[in-house]
């Protein structure tokens, strides 16, 4: 990780306040309304964005929400909440609280619903959108929920569309059922830097490339800690997610992948949870790079590609390369015609890859799954993935994902949030036994 994904991981992950700036809750009786406390709080999201000031952090109160305020005043679809100045906000809260200590995170749903409940063709086009933020904003607790970006004006991500030099974090959130050309759930392009911290990605679909997250262009790397992928989809590539750039004259989209765990994700494409592509020789003398990213203690299970690379398709065959490293990972139970578990090739070491995979510290044996079926990537007792994984590889905690105020130690926690070294030795995947 370097200097600008640290800062990611650390501006939108400063000290909480004791108590918030401003409030919002939907069942607040129609009065005052001025935010300023839980007894007048404001009764939508809308209010509080509009009132708040850089460095604001906003409660909202447990309930479902929907953006009102329109980009385009004869589109109701084109209605979206716009963050910057690096406002904070926090959902699930009970509307009693008056310490952060006693967010209880209950369900706070940001829903795309303002047409037919039984489909999501008529639902806002997004949910969120993050442009020229480079102050840094952040949001935690959330469900972002049935965004469609098909036929906007700019079709990618539904539920978050991130660009333009902007910084934002989305910590505890989950993403469920939305849908886009790209990106299915959260498209970013030339971005100061965006940080996925234990979201859940759920059924998320893009008609083209990036079933739940698509990072393209240029900027500060991508960054996901402890996050979940879990049924998305692609009608190319990428069935979770894709990194590549597409300008020479930006460094990104070199994302870190950390505890996290990738399952039953599919693309028709290449790379049935990831793609990496490769680099663009645009003239004689101006080269797109390779893309690249880096994946420490993943687990994929289940994931499909119906073209090459089941897991991940990282295409460093050619003239100029992807770069993709996998360390202490496993890659189990995956399928395509060509690569079903790596395709492409790159660099793997002390990882357990169904059919061997060359590389220091490689094993190829059944990791023991406690159910994967399930969706339960734990391992049992007597896997061969328990203490193999190399500690020199060990990357570092630099999003806090222990909550004690320390960025930058050794990652101390799995993606359960338990300790992270046990036993006698390092686990390879997501958790820790």
């Amino acid at each position: 990780m370097n200097a600008s994904n640290l800062l990611v991981a650390t501006l939108c992950s400063a000290a909480l306040s004791a108590q918030a700036n401003l409030y919002v809750d939907a069942s607040t009786p129609v009065g005052a309304n001025d935010g300023l406390s839980w007894a007048t709080a404001f009764r939508t999201i809308d209010d509080a964005l509009t009132a708040s000031a850089p460095g604001d952090e906003i409660w909202v109160a447990s309930g479902t929400y929907t953006p009102r305020a329109r980009l385009d005043p004869a589109d109701p679809r084109s209605a979206r909440y716009v963050v910057r100045r690096n406002v904070r906000l926090i959902g699930g809260f009970s509307g009693n609280e008056t310490s952060i200590s006693q967010w209880p995170a209950l369900p706070c749903t940001l829903s795309a619903e303002i047409g037919n409940a039984t489909s999501n063709s008529d639902n806002l086009h997004h949910l969120v959108i993050a442009e020229n933020d480079a102050l840094g904003s952040s949001m935690r607790g959330f469900t972002f929920a049935r965004a469609n970006s098909i036929g906007a004006p700019t079709p990618n991500g539904g539920a978050v569309l991130a660009f333009n030099n902007s910084i934002l974090q989305l910590r505890d959130c989950t993403f469920v059922s939305n849908v886009a050309q790209n990106g299915g759930a959260v498209y970013i392009n030339q971005v100061g830097g965006v940080a996925l911290i234990r979201c859940a990605f759920l059924r998320n679909l893009a008609t083209e490339d990036g079933g739940a997250v698509a990072a393209v262009g240029g900027g500060a790397e991508l960054t996901i800690a402890n996050c979940e992928f879990l049924g998305n989809g692609a009608g190319k590539r990428g069935g979770a997610l894709i990194y590549f750039r597409t300008r020479p004259d930006f460094g990104g989209a070199f994302p870190s992948i950390v505890n996290s765990v990738f399952g039953k994700n599919s693309a028709r494409g290449k790379g049935g949870a990831v793609f990496v592509r490769k680099g663009i020789q645009l003239q004689p003398n101006v080269t797109v790079p390779g893309s690249g990213a880096y994946f420490f203690q993943c687990t994929f299970h289940g994931n499909l590609s119906m073209v090459e690379g089941g897991a991940i398709y990282a295409d460093a065959n050619a003239p100029v390369p992807a770069n993709c490293e996998v360390y202490n990972s496993i890659l189990w139970g995956n399928r395509a015609p060509v690569g079903a578990q790596y395709g492409g090739g790159a660099l793997a070491s002390f990882c357990n890859i169904q059919g061997g995979y060359a590389g220091a510290g490689n094993i190829n044996a059944d990791p023991r799954f406690l159910a994967p079926n399930a969706g339960d990537y734990r391992l049992q007792q007597g896997s061969p993935s328990v203490d193999t994984a190399s500690l020199a590889n060990l990357t570092f905690d630099y999003w806090d994902l222990d909550n004690d105020g320390i960025y930058g130690e050794v990652l101390p926690v799995d993606l359960d949030g338990n300790a992270r070294l046990q036993g006698l030795g390092l686990d390879m995947g997501a958790y820790e036994r």
